[in-house]
């Protein structure tokens, strides 16, 4: 089992890893951003589900706040998160984490 930890990803940004299945390529972890926070956009090879559990981000320019849901198709290129507030969110997806776009 993982560690219940807060690992930082990013300025402003930690990631705590509930759960991983490393038989099928997944996790399931809470994703928390500061004010001011960035995660670059990246390239999802599984789908992901994004749920927005407090606050509020974007992704790209799209504005999500909680209690909303942001699926990224497997093959998809997910624009960048940022926010402004702060936000707490539960993230389902592939494991290993995808890596940022160049």
């Amino acid at each position: 089992e993982p560690e219940a930890v807060w690992i930082e990803i990013a300025p402003f940004v930690e990631v705590r890893e509930l759960r991983r299945d490393e038989v099928a390529g997944t996790h399931t972890s809470l994703m928390r951003m500061r004010p001011g926070g960035f995660v670059p956009g990246h390239r999802h090879e599984r789908e992901e589900e994004f749920i927005v559990l407090e606050g509020e981000c974007h992704i790209g320019m799209h504005r999500l706040v909680a209690g909303d849901v942001h699926i990224a198709p497997a093959g998809t290129v997910h624009e960048p998160v940022t926010t402004q507030t702060g936000v707490l969110v539960l993230l389902r997806g592939e494991y290993p984490h995808p890596t940022p776009l160049r």
